[in-house]
């Protein structure tokens, strides 16, 4: 039975026990990925335990209707719960997760740049490349000043002075991981480029070929027969419509789980100075703007 089979069943009361545990027998190895990534907090069984009540939570918000599919709402609540878990007890130092998440990329990325360029970044290069404000890197180095953290899965800096950019990908031992990630790629994809065509007019177009063929305002102009104001006006209502909760809703289950881990991780050294995430990835994250 399909994990949203077993969720129907159990909504409608029928045989709520023993569907519920049915439910956690299969998707016991995502909880077990999640729980994972914060293992350097709390024993893995708790976090797990946590992550169970995550499922549940997920059980009673889960809308089949918007046409995601189950597992990609499960992961963004069986997160949420271990996050609220971490932030209540198990922080010597009140530093939220997501500061601690900050912290880590902040230093990784310090430690790459430096190996790549031969220097450190500046303020505005690292808070370009992060995606955030200068305000808000300030934040981020004062907590860093607080406390030394390891990064959630990997070393933020290895010993011997090997990191590369290639270390901020999935390694072989995170097998796993790496199929969720591609699964959740294929889904976003899926859910976002339907949101896409849904809009009106020229707005669809022009995101497409803004995003995925990476054309300037001006070639897209010339494409469509409109000035390059228009483009940008296009583009402009395009994404303000996307943000609408009717649709962004639709994205809220991407944010922790993929949109997020994904805007440091790039497509690796050949993108870093650039554009540094895939067309899917790019368009999620201008849309995820509004909630950062």
């Amino acid at each position: 039975m399909t994990n949203e089979e077993l969720v129907a069943r159990i909504r409608a009361g029928v045989d709520e026990a023993e569907n519920m545990l049915n439910l956690w027998q299969q998707n016991r190895g995502l909880i077990h990925t999640i729980a994972r990534k914060y293992a350097a907090y709390d024993d893995i069984e708790d976090l797990e335990q946590q992550g169970y009540i995550g499922l549940c939570d997920a059980v009673q918000n889960y809308r089949p209707e918007e046409g995601t599919v189950f597992s990609t709402c499960a992961g963004f609540w069986i997160r949420a719960s271990i996050r609220r878990y971490i932030d209540k007890y198990s922080s010597p130092i009140r530093i939220s997760v997501n500061r601690r998440e900050d912290i880590a990329k902040y230093r990784r990325m310090c430690s790459v740049f430096e190996r790549e360029y031969g220097k450190e970044p500046t303020e505005q290069e690292a808070s370009r490349y992060l995606g955030v404000s200068l305000e808000t890197l300030k934040r981020i180095k004062e907590a860093a000043s607080m406390a030394t953290l390891a990064s959630l899965d990997e070393p933020i800096a290895e010993q011997d002075g090997e990191t590369t950019l290639a270390d901020l990908q999935p390694g072989r031992d995170d097998v796993e991981g790496s199929v969720v990630d591609a699964a959740q790629q294929e889904q976003l994809k899926a859910v976002i480029w339907t949101l896409v065509d849904a809009l009106p007019g020229k707005q669809a177009p022009v995101l497409r070929m803004r995003f995925q063929e990476g054309l300037t305002l001006e070639e897209i102009g010339a494409k469509l027969g409109i000035t390059r104001q228009g483009v940008w006006d296009q583009e402009r209502h395009a994404l303000r419509e996307l943000r609408k909760p009717k649709r962004a809703r639709r994205l809220l289950p991407f944010r922790d789980e993929y949109i997020s881990a994904h805007a440091f991780h790039g497509n690796g050294a050949g993108t870093f100075n650039r554009t540094w995430t895939s067309s899917t990835e790019k368009l999620a994250l201008k849309l995820s703007e509004r909630y950062n």
